[in-house]
């Protein structure tokens, strides 16, 4: 339990953006990637990611068995919705409570995907985000993101029984624009597809 309420586990980027040049002045919210635990650091995370994967006969099985642990055995939470603000967990912080809300739930799947040392993208959009993940997947919805050359399909962990490039969304307007993308493996940049220009971080201390 020590170990598993480490920080250190999680890449520990700045823990905000800011949004102000996009959404409106004074307009901050989390960085999730900054959650994420890094690649096969947490010990409980990667024990779980390789047992749930364990009978997958390729890498877009495997993508699909972690999604489907997420959506359905993690229960939404509307905590952002009671408190008026965002309820950012690390991914072991999810498991304990059993509960997250599309960021926690996204942390948990980008986590457990870093155990798997599978490539993922966090994909945020308006007030929601979720999981860019590349493979041969059927492209039967438009819920895809291109990104440097590659085609991430998005895994909704929201939604129980999601089929990665096949399941449609009655809500499917929350995922018409990805608005910023974030590869934590390669830094804590997150990025606007359309224009490459970084979001400005900013620390606690920026806060005060």
């Amino acid at each position: 339990m020590v170990q598993e309420v480490d920080s250190n586990l999680a890449y520990g980027f700045p823990a905000f953006m800011d949004l102000s040049a996009y959404v409106g002045t004074g307009v901050v919210s989390a960085n999730v990637g900054s959650f994420v635990s890094k690649g096969q650091k947490d010990p409980l995370i990667r024990k779980l990611a390789e047992e749930i994967t364990r009978d997958a006969n390729s890498t877009e099985e495997k993508y699909q068995k972690v999604l489907a642990f997420v959506s359905e055995q993690i229960e939404y939470s509307f905590e952002d919705y009671w408190y008026d603000s965002e309820i950012t967990k690390r991914a072991h912080e999810v498991l304990f409570s059993g509960e997250a809300d599309c960021s926690g739930k996204s942390t948990l799947m980008a986590s457990m995907l870093e155990a798997l040392n599978l490539p993922y993208c966090l994909l945020y959009f308006d007030k929601h985000m979720n999981i860019g993940v590349p493979g041969n997947f059927k492209a039967e919805n438009a819920y895809h993101q291109d990104i440097a050359g590659t085609r991430y399909f998005m895994a909704e962990t929201t939604v129980p029984g999601f089929i990665i490039g096949q399941s449609l969304l009655a809500n499917h307007e929350i995922l018409d624009k990805v608005l910023f993308y974030q590869i934590p493996s390669k830094g804590e940049s997150v990025i606007n597809p359309e224009t490459n220009r970084k979001v400005p971080l900013l620390n606690i201390d920026n806060m005060e």
